[in-house]
């Protein structure tokens, strides 16, 4: 209940966003609007056959992207375990580094849209509070456009560990990641 509480929120400040933006035409603002019902009714259903890491991790990437999308830096990294490491396009990072990042990212994107798809998760056989998570992710930013002005689709692999000391009843943490252009074959 807690978890589809938050995921609701997180819908409606989405759809308000969408809604207060001035140059935003009403079809695309519909389209959007549909989206994010869908979205939210494939999650909400979908309760039922998932494992506990998997609906914490989907919930831990709903609110990533939500954070992303808000420009919200500080929410992104509290999803970052203290052990964070990533590999992808751009080398290494740790959470330091990865703060940086976002930073430049926000400054020079007015508008940041993420979408993840295919989210498949595999809990460890051996260590309960550990998981790993295998996503695709499709990023676009942009100056304030009706277009975006880059886009990128990801294929991640991802470890996750659950932190029941971490506010909240068991949340998921990202531990670490490997991000792979998906269209170039790096």
């Amino acid at each position: 209940r807690v978890a589809r509480g938050r995921l609701q929120k997180s819908l409606k400040r989405i759809a308000r966003r969408h809604q207060e933006a001035p140059n935003m035409d009403a079809r695309i603002s519909l389209r959007h609007s549909a989206y994010l019902g869908l979205i939210a009714l494939q999650l909400l259903s979908g309760g039922c056959s998932e494992t506990p890491a998997e609906h914490g991790i989907a919930l831990a990437l709903e609110e990533i992207t939500v954070a992303l999308e808000e420009r919200q830096s500080g929410a992104v990294m509290a999803h970052l375990h203290e052990n964070f490491h990533s590999n992808g396009p751009r080398g290494g990072m740790d959470r330091k580094q990865v703060h940086k990042v976002l930073l430049a990212t926000f400054y020079r994107h007015q508008n940041i849209s993420v979408a993840v798809t295919n989210l498949q998760v595999q809990p460890d056989a051996m260590n309960k509070d550990r998981a790993d998570a295998t996503f695709n992710v499709f990023t676009t930013g942009g100056s304030g456009g009706l277009l975006p002005n880059t886009g990128q689709i990801y294929r991640v692999t991802s470890q996750w560990q659950k932190l029941d000391t971490w506010p909240g009843n068991g949340d998921w943490q990202l531990l670490s990641l490997n991000a792979k252009r998906a269209l170039d074959g790096s």
